[in-house]
């Protein structure tokens, strides 16, 4: 978590506090030569005017970030001195109510506009000039993009507004764990390139991550193996997204979407299955008391969402719940937004204040919903959805992206209106070791486009700028993997907490004992003890571990970096003088790998015997009864070895583990966790709840063990 702390100081830190630690920690690289265009070539989205005039501007150990000490900029300022030193390695200083002089950042605030419009302007000082934070936000955006490309800016004055009021991405925090840190990264992201809402998705069927004083037990059996976020979390989250220009809009997602609620609290929220009884006072009164624990948290969102999609709730009936919680929250100040989930048969019954966000044309279209009055959010499947593997496994092409348009939903076209408000990108079933390269990819494509359109028509030269900005993001977010060890469930409905606390874990075995094995990120081997993660030296200093496997007597076996294939018995490490990819240990004892050219081999009694019989595989796992599996190059299909031959099981699969009574376990192509017991193959794990799993293993008393973000 080093790495983690030494990114996120700005939100802990007092401004003069920051200043310190970072310019001791400050790294001066090379500079990159000045612009030979105008430096602001490398912005996304493209600012609407950009005039050259003014002297250039350089960034320096001596540069500071100067700003009216009477205005509330303080969390803002200390954001930037932040970003601005992981860009450039250069840490400016904070003078609140100072005189800016050359090399500095000056701060102003001028006018009163708060739709998101910014000057910069570079002469010998940069400044940043908007109406309100919001602009100010979308200012520091654009200054870090081109301190990307150039520490010393080019004399110039960019005049930027956005050509949309909503620029939203979604989160389902519901369906698979984020870390703060995770969500940390997705407003880096949304700053970044101008995106001002964050939109999350924290309650859902397979997780409710908000953590409600009222019903607390709503997040006990959570699939995730995670409890809620604490609401000290999600208050400082609010604040870190605020100081970079972006508000987070919480979601409780209400009638359907909500067996947590239905199964946890019956006397309370009535229902069957995942939607809560609407009819009910009861059921109405805790709902409301839920949003209002949210609007407690999240302060600054000028909206509130909740989802009122896909739920069995119709008629005048849903129509009247809508109505209620809808009064609710605009009595509370806030503007309702509910996913597109009710019927045009019942439009005229809803308040036409609500929000609709579209999002699939099935319940009611997108023109359907402007025509009849509402103000709608574009959330069109295509192509503003990014779903996982474990659900449907959909992003379209970055170039398709670019060419979106917020008045097309699904396909379904508007003529423009003010009645559209923005567009959202939707990342649904993904957790946050898996979630942050599609968002990554698909919010400068989008972002453009909701800013100014009519000046991104180049996806060629768009390509080229992302080069840049993608290169600052890398410096904002902290990426490293965090997959840790869980215990999955009997019932397999989801996964225990997580064994031993933060865990960066990429490969995973049992052994005879059940003990657990595991590869770290670094490479190095660990088993856990119990109580305890404890350190195993592997065969040589030099070389990491990339693969682990461990029998039912004891033995493990490990590939090195270098590809090497090593033993374990009674402790001591025996080189084998082969090299693979993947490994695995019989119930016998006999090692079988696959070579670094797809060949299955097997290791018995000092020698290896080349088992290729025709297959070249990816995967292999063995184990009890000594059966042994490999999953083939070509498409993942499953073989089984048997009587000197490889068998196909009828499977496909992505990884492997036998258990105690020799099954074999696969996780799909998918994501999910299938067994065949005899020749048939049934489905045991859907991993909707947890967003998707990096490694399993399986052991011989059937408990299985799985890493998880």
């Amino acid at each position: 978590m080093t790495q983690f702390a030494s990114k996120r100081l700005a939100a802990i830190l007092a401004p003069a506090t920051l200043v310190t630690v970072l310019q001791s920690a400050a790294v001066l690289p090379a500079e990159p030569a000045v612009a030979a265009a105008t430096g602001a070539d490398v912005i996304i989205p493209a600012p609407r005017t950009v005039a050259h005039t003014g002297a250039a501007a350089s960034i320096t150990p001596a540069s500071r970030i100067v700003y009216p000490s009477d205005l509330g900029l303080d969390e803002y300022a200390t954001a930037l001195a932040q970003q601005v030193a992981l860009v450039t390695g250069t840490a400016p200083s904070l003078a609140a109510g100072g005189t800016p002089t050359p090399g500095d950042i000056a701060i102003t605030k001028t006018g009163t506009s708060h739709d998101g419009s910014y000057t910069l302007t570079v002469d010998r000082i940069v400044t940043l000039s908007a109406g309100d934070q919001n602009g100010l936000a979308n200012a520091s955006a654009s200054l870090l993009q081109m301190l990307q490309a150039h520490r010393t800016i080019p004399g110039m004055m960019i005049t930027d507004a956005p050509d949309t009021a909503y620029r939203s991405l979604m989160i389902d925090t519901a369906r698979g764990y984020w870390s703060i840190a995770d969500l940390q990264n997705q407003i880096e992201l949304c700053h970044l390139y101008k995106i001002n809402y964050l939109h999350l998705h924290l309650t859902d069927d397979q997780n409710f991550m908000f953590p409600s004083t009222a019903y607390p037990n709503l997040s006990a059996q959570n699939a995730s193996g995670h409890p809620a976020y604490t609401l000290s979390e999600l208050t400082a989250l609010d604040r870190y997204a605020a100081a970079r220009g972006v508000s987070i809009i919480p979601e409780l997602d209400v009638p359907g979407h909500s067996m947590k609620m239905v199964t946890l609290y019956p006397a309370v929220f009535g229902g069957t299955k995942a939607t809560i009884d609407v009819t009910s006072p009861r059921a109405r009164a805790a709902v409301k008391t839920i949003i209002g624990e949210m609007l407690d948290v999240f302060t600054h969102t000028p909206y509130f969402h909740f989802g009122a999609d896909e739920s069995t709730a119709s008629g005048s009936a849903f129509a009247s719940f809508i109505n209620d919680l809808d009064g609710y929250i605009t009595g509370r100040g806030k503007t309702s937004i509910v996913w597109e989930g009710f019927s045009r048969d019942i439009q005229s019954q809803i308040n036409h204040g609500v929000i609709v966000e579209n999002w699939d044309n099935s319940f009611y279209r997108f023109d359907q919903q402007v025509a009849d009055g509402f103000t709608v959010i574009n959330a069109g499947w295509v192509p503003l959805y990014l779903v996982a593997p474990v659900w449907d496994d959909y992003a379209a092409p970055q170039a398709s992206l670019y060419g979106f348009s917020k008045y097309t939903s699904n396909g379904v076209t508007v003529a423009p209106t003010s009645r559209v408000a923005g567009a959202s990108i939707a990342s649904w079933g993904y957790n946050g070791a898996n979630g942050l390269t599609p968002a990554r990819l698909a919010a400068p494509p989008i972002a453009a486009q909701l800013w100014n359109p009519a000046a991104e028509t180049d996806f060629a030269g768009f390509t080229a700028r992302r080069a840049t900005t993608d290169t600052a993001l890398s410096k904002l977010v902290t990426v490293a993997d965090q997959w840790g060890v869980h215990k999955v469930r009997g019932d397999f409905s989801g996964l225990e907490a997580q064994l031993g606390g933060d865990g960066a874990g990429v490969k995973l075995a049992v052994d005879g004992s059940d003990n657990v094995w595991v590869v770290t990120a670094a490479g190095l081997l660990y088993q856990w003890d119990g109580s305890r993660w404890d350190p195993v030296p592997g065969p040589s200093q030099s070389a990491a571990i990339t693969d682990v496997a461990a029998g039912r007597n004891g033995t493990v076996a490990v590939i090195l970096n270098n590809g090497d294939i090593w033993i374990r018995a009674n402790g001591t490490w025996t080189a084998t003088r082969r090299q693979g990819k993947s490994v695995a240990v019989s119930g016998n004892g006999d090692i079988w790998a696959v070579s670094t050219t797809g060949t299955p081999w097997q290791y018995a009694n000092g020698t290896w015997t080349a088992r290729s019989q025709g297959q070249t595989a990816a995967t292999v796992a063995a184990g009890a009864n000594n059966t042994v599996a490999i999953t083939t190059a070509a498409n993942g299909e499953i073989m089984q070895w048997s009587n000197g031959a490889w068998n196909d099981t009828g499977g496909q699969g992505t990884a492997l583990s036998i258990d105690g009574l020799g099954n074999i376990w696969a996780q799909s192509t998918r994501g999910h966790l299938w067994q065949r017991s005899g020749a048939t193959w049934t489905k045991r794990m859907d991993n909707r709840g947890t967003g998707g799993l990096q490694a399993f293993a399986i052991g011989s008393n059937s408990q299985m063990y799985a890493l998880s973000n």
